[in-house]
């Protein structure tokens, strides 16, 4: 879920290093964003694993922003494909030192490395070229908002497919994330 936060370090970085204004429709929506991301976290114990992982999405979700910044801003002339294989070979080489540090990656099964693969294609490979290809017509804050969505899908298939129930508070986070996404799409509409 801290991963969904990168639209708002997106913002950030575009009015502290670009300096561009936000206007005050795209602030509330953020502030949507950001409250709803609030409310579907389980709770705030640094002694909870949930947590723990919060933190390292929240710092997943900054790298994130500065990689959009960097898609948005430069003009390589390399098409979403190469741009997205390029950028996670760069991810691959950085992370494989901490795969092979890690005793668990080397006991898994092939039926196991077959989802890991599947998942690293079609969960990762595949939406990262979707993202840079949306970049090539929309704001990095406009994607930012629609994949703010992800805690939302997260929430709506483990309570599908494991029977894990959302509280309340996370029901009213889940709503105002969609609800900040669709007036997103709908102002954008009207521009």
């Amino acid at each position: 879920m801290g991963f969904a936060s990168f639209p708002a370090f997106i913002a950030i970085f575009d009015r502290l290093i670009f300096k561009e204004r936000l206007g005050l429709r795209e602030s509330l929506l953020l502030g949507l964003v950001t409250l709803g991301l609030i409310l579907v976290t389980p709770s705030f114990d640094m002694k909870d694993h949930g947590t723990l992982g919060l933190l390292w999405g929240l710092a997943s979700g900054l790298s994130f922003a500065v990689l959009a910044m960097i898609n948005r801003r430069t003009h390589t002339g390399a098409g979403p494909m190469q741009a997205a294989f390029w950028q996670n070979l760069v991810v691959f080489a950085l992370m494989l030192p901490f795969a092979a540090l890690s005793t668990g990656t080397l006991q898994l099964s092939a039926h196991e490395w077959l989802f890991l693969g599947l998942l690293g294609v079609f969960c990762t490979g595949l939406s990262q070229f979707l993202f840079v290809k949306s970049l090539q017509g929309m704001s990095a804050r406009s994607v930012g908002m629609i994949i703010a969505l992800e805690p939302v899908y997260a929430i709506a298939f483990a309570w599908w497919w494991f029977a894990e129930q959302p509280t309340v508070r996370m029901l009213c986070g889940a709503a105002l994330i969609i609800l900040a996404t669709v007036v997103s799409g709908l102002v954008k509409r009207k521009d």
